[in-house]
Order: C-alpha cells, then structure tokens, then sequence
C-alpha cells in the first residue's frame, strides 16, 4: 500500500522553547498530517528574526507562529497562504484594539489555549479556534500527609514574601523554593530566620537555561502537594497544570489561565493580587485528588479535539490580503505600537 504524503509546515517558535520544549505537544499533534521543519526566532532578545525568504523557498503548505509574531511586513512578504498563529494570553493582554484590527487584515488563522484570548480574538473578528490542552496524569501520585509547598520562583512579584503572606493561616511541614527565575527576573532570597522556621529548601542546581533534566524536576516537585502558580498569568500554564496531573493542590492568580483550570475550594485556590490575604488550606489533600481527577478528564477531551484542530489547520484561506487590506494592516500596526505592551518573556 502506497504511504500518503504529508504535506510540509513550518512552525516558528520562540526561542526559549527550544530548551525547554512547551511546544512540542502541539508539533506532536501536527506530525499526524504534516512534516515537520522547526524555526527558531531569536527576535524577543535581540537576535536574528527568521527570514522570509528561507521560508518561502521551501513551498510550505502551512506556517505557523508559535508565541511570537513577526512584523506584519514581513508576514506579507510570505507566499503561503495559509498563516498561523498561536498567541498566549501573557503575552497578548495588552495589545492594544488598533494592532489586533491589523492583524485582522493579514490573513492569520489563530488558536487559542486560553478562553480570554479566544473571546478577544472573536471580539475583532479574527478566524479563531479554543482548545483548551490537558497533560497526562502523572505518577507518582503525591502525599498528601502534611502541608508541603513548592514554589518555582520565575518572577519577581511571585516570591517568597508574597507566599508567607499566602500560607500565614497554615501550620506549613517544608517548604521548597526553586531558585530559577526567568530571563530578566531576579530570585528573592529567604532570610536565615524563615529558612529555619519554616524548614526551606532552596534548589539552586536545576536550572531550565542549564537544560536541567525534567525528569529530575519532577523528582523534586513529588516531594511537595501543595504548589503556588508561578506567574502572573499564563499562556497555557504547563507548570501549573503538571502539579495538578500528579494531585498536588495548586494556589494562583485569579486570572487567566490559572481561573480557566482552577474552581477555588474545589480543586485548588486563587487568590487577587491587589488584596493578598491567607488561605485556609485545610482541605488541600481533597483538592490535589480532585485536581488529578479533572486533569484525567481533560485529558481525554483533548485528545478527542486532534481531527478538529487538524481541520482548522487545514482550511488555508482563499487568497492572500489584498493590497488594500495590507496597506491598513501596516497602517494600524504602527498606529497601535506605541499602546502595545507586547512581553519580551517567553
């Protein structure tokens, strides 16, 4: 029997995943009906963009914008026609009306994996689908006797300051501070005083640019049930949604997307940043089982909505923008720069 061919796509990433890999689950995906080639935009902290050029002398059938989007006239100057891109709520809260008109005219399909950005992304017209992703339950299933924390420290509002106030109610057995922030982000020392009262642990060796092991992360995540969400909001929320895969129960932000996963009380606790009070975390161990639950579910919706994300992928668009919509395009993208807050972070 004859093998069909695939068809070829070109998936430019971010950079930063290239050490950390958060979208491969997605390429896993793709790989079903297309072959595969990766780019790498190095344009977030100061390097070379990837070139048009190189992407339209391969005759891709599809190409897609993983996080970061290229100036809209260099999508213009691309020959396919048919342009993805997958945007993340932290990074795309702030783009201000002016610039998603833009984008509007550019001929972008999107996909979403945060219901936020879905309904922006409706709001002004786009071509827009909502997949909500679920990892696969992890094991080992975490204990549950004592209140244990991990915190992965990535920015600076998220720190160990903030978590004393969070878990003042608790009588809390260790806590574990992963000192790996992320690019631009300092780590926030505890004093001798807390390290001794509340028994902290500080990992200094595993280290994401240092292409820690994952594996080895997991291993020092299981020690802990209790987890505080790094960020500020998410895009997807990979870290977060880990913890909950293996029954740890999960403290965030009352935003996107920690508030599209998480049901305060029930499977895990959010908390508002402007108004920082502690938590009651007596039924933590309830929540983790829960979590876990909900994850196994998710889980087996997401892998149900592979044929319709294949589908998206596939309907290209009739024709390229035409000169007048490109011309308005790059009208409003120059017009909405200056109210654009557009995050450099991964």
């Amino acid at each position: 029997m004859q093998t069909r061919t695939k068809k070829k796509l070109a998936f430019i990433d971010h950079s930063f995943h290239r050490v950390t890999r958060s979208s491969e689950f997605f390429q896993e995906i793709l790989r079903y009906e297309y072959e595969i080639t990766v780019f790498f935009d190095d344009a977030w902290r100061g390097g070379p963009a990837v070139d048009p050029r190189i992407i339209n002398a391969e005759s891709f059938d599809v190409v897609l914008f993983w996080q970061s989007l290229p100036s809209p006239f260099n999508i213009l100057r691309l020959t396919c026609n048919n342009l993805f891109w997958v945007p993340m709520y932290d990074s795309e809260q702030y783009r201000s009306p002016i610039s998603w008109r833009a984008l509007r005219r550019l001929g972008l399909k999107v996909i979403c994996f945060s219901k936020a950005l879905y309904e922006i992304t409706r709001r002004f017209e786009l071509s827009s689908l909502y997949a909500q992703y679920f990892p696969e339950p992890l094991e080992p299933i975490v204990s549950h006797e004592g209140i244990r924390v991990f915190l992965w420290q990535r920015v600076n509002k998220i720190d160990w300051p903030l978590v004393k106030r969070i878990l003042a109610a608790n009588n809390i057995n260790k806590i574990v501070l992963k000192a790996d922030p992320d690019p631009n982000f300092a780590f926030t020392e505890p004093t001798a005083e807390d390290i001794e009262r509340f028994g902290i642990e500080v990992v200094r060796d595993l280290k994401v640019s240092s292409g820690a092991s994952h594996a080895d992360y997991l291993r020092l995540l299981s020690k802990c049930n209790v987890f505080i969400a790094p960020r500020l909001a998410e895009g997807i929320g990979m870290a977060f949604l880990e913890a909950m895969a293996m029954g740890m129960c999960v403290v965030g932000l009352d935003r996107p997307t920690m508030n599209e996963y998480i049901i305060p009380g029930k499977n895990g606790f959010l908390f508002d940043p402007r108004h920082v009070d502690p938590i009651d975390l007596a039924n933590f161990a309830e929540c983790g089982r829960r979590a876990r639950t909900g994850i196994a579910r998710g889980r087996a919706e997401w892998q149900s909505s592979r044929s319709v994300i294949l589908r998206f992928v596939s309907e290209a668009f009739p024709e390229k923008p035409s000169c007048w919509n490109a011309a308005l395009a790059l009208l409003f993208w120059e017009g909405g720069r200056v109210s654009h807050k557009l995050s450099s972070r991964p």
